[in-house]
């Protein structure tokens, strides 16, 4: 699995060759019912795989580690640094209170499901804060 409950899919579109199939690839993975989107459960679900030490929590490390191969450090870092402070606080993890927070971001019309388009939308502005924050242009 090269995804991180989409926090690592989101990270994958900066900084190199990452497009609309690759975007469709992954969440097909991450919709786990094939119902065309994906609900706040297989969200969580994929956060708790990605758990590795079961601490709750995703560092740096386990972040890096469930992205696509290839993925700059620059844009890992500048990506795992906006999921850490969506809470206010740059405590060097991800728990799932920012993974709440991101879900709620990634669902525009708020119906508790993420489809396709809203993945792309939310893709396309991460990559714009990122570009910035890393250092490396798309």
């Amino acid at each position: 699995m090269k995804i991180i409950i989409l926090l690592c899919l989101l990270t994958a579109v900066l900084g190199y060759s990452y497009n609309d199939t690759m975007i469709e690839e992954d969440f097909r993975e991450l919709d786990r019912n094939s119902d065309g989107s994906y609900s706040f459960d297989e969200f969580e679900k994929r956060f708790k795989t990605l758990d590795v030490n079961d601490d709750l929590r995703i560092n740096f490390v386990e972040f890096h580690k469930c992205l696509r191969p290839g993925t700059p450090l620059p844009i890992s870092y500048a990506v795992f640094n906006i999921y850490d402070q969506l809470d206010n606080h740059k405590d060097s993890f991800t728990d799932i209170w920012n993974a709440k927070m991101t879900f709620s971001v990634m669902d525009i019309n708020h119906d508790k499901n993420v489809t396709l388009e809203e993945l792309k939308h939310h893709v396309a502005e991460l990559n714009q804060r990122t570009t910035y924050a890393s250092g490396v242009t798309a």
